[in-house]
């Protein structure tokens, strides 16, 4: 029995598919759902990150609000909810070495698009370098 799932989410609706796979893979009260959005800021100066962090922050807890209170709408009951800041996948496979994460659940696709192309996909380097096991759905 697994007792705690990792679920990194980037906003989009791709990336929630790997709920309702967890979903139905999982006997929902026992185990922990961790929700975790990494925040990846792309500006110059060190003030215009902070200004920038604050609104992407609080952007992702209303969105991780939001998805919680549909799980626990379904009757999760233990639900975490995680904000990282830097690179997706670095920040992924951090947590998985530093906290107590049986698995990850993931997406093929999220927000990517073409950036992925270009630069690999959050999904594959997380599959690549994590310290656990990577459980990935097929996005629809």
């Amino acid at each position: 029995m697994y007792k705690n799932i990792l679920i990194p989410l980037d906003g989009s609706e791709l990336a929630e598919q790997s709920l309702d796979g967890i979903f139905e893979l999982s006997h929902w009260h026992e185990t922990k759902i961790i929700l975790l959005q990494v925040l990846e800021i792309f500006t110059l100066s060190s003030s215009s990150k902070d200004i920038e962090y604050g609104r992407l922050k609080e952007k992702a807890e209303e969105y991780l609000n939001e998805i919680k209170a549909k799980l626990e709408k379904k009757g999760m009951k233990d639900v975490e909810l995680v904000i990282e800041r830097g690179k997706p996948n670095a920040e992924i496979c951090s947590y998985t070495e530093r906290d107590d994460v049986d698995f990850v659940a993931m997406t093929t696709h999220g927000l990517g698009g073409m950036m992925s192309w270009a630069l690999g996909s959050v999904t594959e380097k997380v599959v690549r370098h994590s310290a656990k096991p990577v459980l990935i759905f097929r996005s629809k």
